[in-house]
């Protein structure tokens, strides 16, 4: 793999499958499949984002 290729990779978006990430992600595609209507269902996310940070103490 040339520099390029690595440094692509290195900044390419990523994906890590958790199980309630999964499963949010799978409840907003079948949301955005469904056919329009005058009042569309909504999903509200929420949640802690698991990234701490030293500083902030």
């Amino acid at each position: 793999m040339d520099l390029d290729e690595r440094l692509d990779l290195i900044r390419s978006d990523r994906w890590i499958a958790f199980d309630r990430a999964t499963i949010v992600l799978n409840r907003l595609t079948s949301l955005m499949e469904m056919p329009r209507q005058s009042r569309m269902p909504g999903l509200m996310v929420y949640g802690s984002s698991g990234i701490r940070q030293d500083h902030d103490r």
